[in-house]
């Protein structure tokens, strides 16, 4: 779905009241003590992870497909380490999930309503904001080395 400019500005200004919990949640989902469990992988997460998974959050409209490429990177031999086996995966979805609730209330504000097609697009603008968060976040904690 293509939105004119004004609503995009509009969806921006909505997604931006939610800046401060989506910095915190990412946060808290790199905790110290994840990211600690992360470098203690045989396979570390890598920096260019975060970077596909932002990659895949910004070329699709589907909240559907971010979730299944994650779960994707949870199965594969390559990243499961780092993805399952730290527990990043679950905590990533849940905070997808959890995320819907601030997205029926973005869809309120912009469209007027909470139709399917008007949460998704609410919800992946959600998702775009926060994997960007947590992309910064794993840098800041010491991520990239």
């Amino acid at each position: 779905m293509t939105l004119d400019a004004k609503t995009r500005l509009s969806l921006r200004q909505a997604i931006d009241q939610f800046s401060e919990a989506t910095v915190r949640q990412s946060d808290k989902t790199l905790s110290n003590a994840q990211m600690e469990a992360l470098k203690q992988r045989k396979t570390q997460l890598r920096l260019g992870q975060l970077n596909n998974l932002l990659g895949v959050a910004r070329e699709t409209d589907s909240p559907a497909v971010v979730v299944n490429w994650i779960r994707y990177q949870m199965g594969r031999r390559e990243t499961r380490d780092g993805w399952r086996n730290s527990g990043l995966g679950d905590k990533v979805i849940k905070d997808i999930r959890d995320m819907e609730t601030s997205a029926r209330q973005v869809s309120q504000d912009v469209f007027g309503d909470d139709s399917p097609n008007h949460l998704r697009q609410a919800h992946i603008a959600l998702i775009r904001r926060y994997v960007g968060y947590l992309k910064r976040w794993f840098v800041a904690k010491g991520g990239q080395q």
